[in-house]
Order: C-alpha cells, then sequence, then structure tokens
C-alpha cells in the first residue's frame, strides 16, 4: 500500500486476475495459450507446475456464436493484449482464420465432442468439398426422433459431463492408479464352470451369505448390505469374500448402480482393501489409507479431500457398489469414522445414510491383533474429544454375521 501511496483504511486495492497475469507472462512462454498458462504453469511465480492442474471454463454452446467463439480464441491462441481479440469483435474473424489450430490444441484438453460441434465439422468439410450436406444423411430422424441419423450417431461421440476429471468410458489403469488407487479397473468374471464349481464347495453359512449379497445387488429396493463377517482361522472367510467379489462384477454388469446414470461400469463393482498392505494382496487390493486418500497423524484428524480430487472420486466411484475392508481387527475406530466421512461426502445424495448408501463388510477375527495406540472398532474415537460425542458409530450400523465351520 505504500508502493501505491494508499492510506491504510484506504478500500481502493484490487488483484490481478488471471487474464491480466497472462499478460505479463515472460518472453519465454510468449507462445504459451491462456489454457496451458492456467493448467501447466503456477501463474504467481511463473514456473512449471509438478502436476498439471484441470482447466474449468464456461463452455459456451455453439449455438452461441459470439461467445463461443471469443471463448476458444482467449483460451487457445496466445496473446499479449486482451484488447486485440475484443476489439471490433475481432476473435471472430480470427476463429475463423485458426479454427484448425484451435481444435487441435483444445484436443488436449476435451476427450470428447458434442454433436453440435461434430455436424458443424461435417459441414465445414461438405463446403470446402463442395458439395452440401445430404438431408438424408443429416437431418433424417432415427428411431428417437432427436434429428441425428444412425449413419451420423455411429460417428458421434457421446458427451461426458465430467471428462475434464477422468472419461468413464476410458478409464486406464494408470490414470485409475494416479486419482484413485482402490478404484480399478473391471476384472473379468470366472467362467461360469468355475463358478457353480466353487458354489459347491460352500458350506450352508458361507452360502447363505453369498445368496444374500445377490439378492441384494438385484433386488433394487433392496437396503444396503452392512455386516460384520467373522469367524476363527481356516472358517474360508477370504474364498466367501473372493466369492462375493465375483457376485458384485457378474451381478451389476448391466443394471443400474450406485449412482450412476445405468451404463455398464468400466470400473470394479467392488473396492477390496484392508489394514495392512500383506492382508491386502490377499485380495487384490491395497491399504484402507490408500483407497481413501486418508492421512492421519498422531492427535490430528484428516483434513478432507480437495474440491479436484472429491470430484474425481465421486466420478469414479458411480461404478462401485460396495466396500470390502478385511483384518478389520486392527481397524481403528478414528479410521473407521474417516471412511464413514468420506463415503458419504462422496455420495451427497445420500449423505444422510451409514457409509453413503453403499455396502460394506468388514472381515476380521476381533480375537487377532488390535490396532496400534488406537480405539478398537468398536469403541469410541478418542481424537478430538470423539470420546464424549454421543452420536451413533458407524460400527452400530453392521449386522454380525459369524462362520463357525474350520473347512482348512
Amino acid at each position: 500500500m505504500d508502493a501505491e501511496h494508499l492510506e491504510l483504511t484506504s478500500t481502493d486495492i484490487w488483484r490481478k486476475s488471471a487474464v491480466e497475469k497472462y499478460e505479463e507472462r515472460p518472453p519465454e512462454l510468449e507462445h504459451v495459450t491462456l489454457a496451458e498458462f492456467m493448467t501447466d504453469y503456477n501463474i504467481n511465480k511463473m514456473t512449471k507446475r509438478r502436476k498439471t492442474a484441470i482447466l474449468r471454463c464456461r463452455d459456451y454452446g455453439i449455438n452461441d456464436v459470439v461467445n463461443y467463439k471469443r471463448e476458444h480464441v482467449m483460451l487457445y491462441l496466445p496473446f499479449r493484449r486482451e484488447n486485440d481479440f475484443l476489439d471490433g469483435n475481432a476473435f471472430e474473424s480470427i476463429f475463423d482464420e485458426n479454427k484448425e489450430i484451435i481444435m487441435e490444441v483444445k484436443s488436449k484438453y476435451n476427450s470428447a465432442v458434442t454433436k453440435a460441434e461434430l455436424l458443424e465439422c461435417i459441414r465445414d468439410i461438405n463446403d470446402q468439398n463442395g458439395q452440401e450436406v445430404s438431408s438424408t444423411s443429416v437431418q433424417e430422424e432415427d428411431e428417437n426422433g432427436d434429428g441425428v441419423s444412425e449413419r451420423t450417431r455411429a460417428r458421434l461421440v457421446e458427451e461426458n459431463d465430467d471428462t475434464d476429471i477422468v472419461p468413464e468410458s476410458t478409464v486406464t489403469s494408470v490414470v485409475v492408479a494416479a486419482m484413485c488407487p482402490g478404484v480399478k479397473k473391471r476384472e473379468d468374471c470366472m467362467p461360469l464352470d468355475e463358478f457353480y464349481a466353487r458354489m459347491k464347495m460352500t458350506n450352508h453359512r458361507q452360502r447363505m451369505l453369498i445368496e444374500e449379497v445377490i439378492n441384494r445387488v438385484t433386488n433394487e429396493d433392496a437396503k444396503p448390505l452392512r455386516i460384520f463377517f467373522t469367524g476363527p482361522a481356516g472358517c474360508g472367510k477370504t474364498f466367501t469374500l473372493r466369492l462375493i467379489m465375483d457376485v458384485y462384477n457378474r451381478y451389476c454388469k448391466s443394471r443400474k448402480i450406485g449412482y450412476g446414470d445405468g451404463e455398464i461400469s468400466g470400473v470394479n463393482a467392488y473396492i477390496a482393501c484392508a489394514t495392512t498392505g500383506k492382508a491386502a494382496v490377499a485380495l487384490n487390493g491395497i491399504t484402507v489409507h490408500s483407497a481413501f486418500k486418508i492421512v492421519m497423524t498422531s492427535g490430528r484428524e484428516d483434513k478432507g479431500l480437495s474440491a479436484s480430487d472429491l470430484n474425481t472420486f465421486r466420478t469414479l466411484f458411480r461404478g462401485v457398489r460396495c466396500i470390502i475392508i478385511d483384518e478389520v481387527s486392527m481397524l481403528s475406530s478414528d479410521l473407521l469414522r474417516q471412511v464413514d466421512r468420506r463415503l458419504r461426502k462422496i455420495r451427497p445424495d445420500r449423505m444422510l445414510e451409514p457409509f453413503g448408501g453403499f455396502d460394506i463388510i468388514l472381515c476380521g477375527d476381533m480375537r487377532q491383533l488390535p490396532p496400534v495406540r488406537a480405539s478398537e472398532v468398536y469403541k469410541r474415537p478418542k481424537s478430538c474429544g470423539a470420546v464424549y460425542n454421543t452420536d451413533v458409530l458407524p460400527w452400530h450400523h453392521l449386522e454380525y454375521f459369524p462362520l463357525t465351520q474350520v473347512v482348512r
């Protein structure tokens, strides 16, 4: 304020916008576009980011021609003065002259193309070849009566509201491992012959649980399954869990799961995790902390997910129906409470339900190792005064289901 000769009580202050900072970028960033500047660089330090940020913009529709062209020119072409594009609506002619360059840069940030954009490109291509778009190829009504022909429909890429986060139809193991390692690419179900053979190997209690899972998954009106699955060593807990995991993938293929749109999911319908890495390997899963990105230190609770990470979790969890946690004897009550909170935030429309309305299976033997320097999972947490809290514990929402027959 001294440099601007302002009073300490003055309200005549301002802060430079992102566009103003972009205009003042150093010469070595001369050819960097505004979109690249916002996603690849720290706009305050003018240094390269270690992790690329997500580009968020208004994304005007092609029907709003003026704003559509202005937005594309501003984002995907380099400039030094904003007014060079805005004066006299110069951006309109600039867009027409640089359409190919703009679309090439835009393709880095958009993996889906709207129907309107593709139809516009078809018209441009036909105009360049001296042809007009045939009324039978573009304007022909299809079965749904939406004005798009079957031939054109086959070439259209479905618009995805979350393409700036993680495209559901193209979820790769690399992307999932980086963003949300607990959500894994959907695995093929075991062959029916093998599935039937394993089902014949189950005893009465194991088969009862698996049949209950099938009933809950196939019944739209069924309540979420929430159980504590226990038993002594050698009673077949892991064997049963593997069959349950296969059941979720087998019966959740073509039905509406979670709070998604009913399309076939590209990820497993379950998340398998455990309190230790070695226990997680038995289920081909990961640790609880990694699965839900929970960071807890002594005397401090997890701070929660950032807005970007939370949006990513919500996108990927659309295909998830069940949460499986093994070796629950080492799970602390603090950690279970954090899992409950995380799942409620992932499903905001079911935030009032325990565990966000997900099916949850906690498996383990309470006579084995307890958690280290923490309250057992069935006790009240000790951190942050939670011991005086009178809220219902997440553990109290679970039903008890023991296996009694040792089959090893």
